[in-house]
């Protein structure tokens, strides 16, 4: 659930990740399609809240579910300063919120300001084969920052799509397959990769936690080691929901006004830009705009780091960012795999745990680690 516009300058609002990714069989070899639908219409939609709700039943969101979160700000000299935290996500409706629970080095206020100052700057778009979607009205509201649409549930199985003014729920659609898994009476040290004291990690070595706040856990190894070592265990009722699968439905671009170039056509900015990547490029329709983007040998969408796609809207030129078609969680999803680029993600990147568990969690690693509240 990864950037133009962030919640707290990590978790994506407009999930402008600018990684991408993509390869394998989920990668046709075309990014157009011929579907010329603007997507799902809401009747109710009110600057990006639904308020006729079409979910009926059990969904995993009818309690408070918490997903791991980090920021790196920097600061002065280039400093990085690391902060830790959690999502709190509810659901009203079809609506899924989100409020800040600070864990390490940052207070919600803190992480409040950063969203609304970024809101400020960013006026986003997200364009896919079903439609052009805005970002514009993105407030926080009295359940919280406005997070994603839960789109459908059944069981283990959801489906979401991302804020937007449109209240489409084909902006940015993933799919989850999850599983349940109890923690009760389970350490802090299982649910960190076994080797986090002795190396760093593998990305799918990350089950139930972000390798990124592994990676900031581990820059004080003596607190990392106490932290380990204690013989506290998750209370009765601590579970977590693992995902299996998180399938992006669709190609996915992301630009704002910020990001307007200097070119003037497409042609000049793959003549500007792409002369110094290795992948071929090609300029295509999505939707109803045309858009640059790389393409391996056989003419699959390709990423390459630095070698942003580019969108043609209204006369101009913009800077983009995308995310691939696909099952992030796999290696299918990297194009890359001589382990000098990683796009697929870790499935802790993606785990919800219950107020139990996540409150567990949060005071073991306040015990360690300095911490604001």
């Amino acid at each position: 659930m990864k950037k133009f516009t962030t919640l707290a300058l990590s978790i994506s609002i407009t999930v402008l990740s600018g990684c991408g990714g993509g390869s394998g069989d989920s990668v046709a070899s075309s990014i157009s399609s011929n579907s010329s639908s603007t997507g799902s219409t809401v009747s109710q939609c009110n600057r990006g809240t639904i308020l006729n709700s079409q979910i009926t039943g059990t969904t995993i969101f009818d309690e408070p579910l918490y997903l791991m979160d980090y920021a790196r700000i920097t600061i002065d000299k280039g400093d990085a300063e690391n902060q830790l935290f959690a999502n709190e996500i509810q659901r009203t409706g079809q609506m899924l919120y989100v409020n800040y629970k600070p864990i390490y080095n940052v207070s919600s206020e803190e992480l409040d300001k950063d969203t609304a100052e970024n809101e400020e700057i960013y006026n986003g778009y997200i364009l896919n084969n079903k439609g052009l979607y805005t970002q514009k009205t993105l407030q926080k509201q009295k359940d919280g920052w406005p997070f994603y649409y839960l789109a459908s549930s059944d069981n283990l199985k959801v489906s979401t799509a991302i804020f937007n003014d449109e209240c489409s729920l084909n902006a940015v659609k993933q799919n989850y397959d999850y599983e349940k898994i109890d923690l009760s009476g389970k350490k802090i040290i299982d649910i960190f990769p076994a080797n986090i004291l002795t190396d760093f990690p593998k990305v799918e070595e990350y089950t139930y936690l972000h390798n990124q706040i592994g990676g900031i856990l581990q820059e004080n190894p003596k607190a990392l080691t106490t932290l380990l070592s204690s013989t506290a265990t998750f209370p009765a009722g601590s579970y977590v929901y693992i995902p299996k699968s998180v399938v992006n439905d669709d190609y996915q671009f992301y630009f704002s006004e910020s990001t307007v170039s200097s070119e003037t056509t497409l042609q000049d900015w793959v003549n500007n830009m792409y002369n110094q990547f290795k992948d071929k490029f090609t300029i295509g329709k999505v939707f109803n705009l045309n858009v640059a983007y790389t393409v391996d040998t056989k003419g699959n969408p390709a990423f390459e780091a630095g070698a942003d796609p580019a969108i043609e809207k209204g006369g101009k030129i913009y800077d983009g960012e995308w995310d691939f078609k696909g099952d992030v969680l796999t290696l299918k999803y990297d194009l890359y795999l001589n382990g000098e680029l990683v796009n697929y993600e870790s499935k802790g990147s993606y785990a919800l745990f219950n107020k139990s568990s996540f409150e567990f969690i949060a005071q073991q690693i306040k015990n360690n680690y300095q911490s604001i509240n």
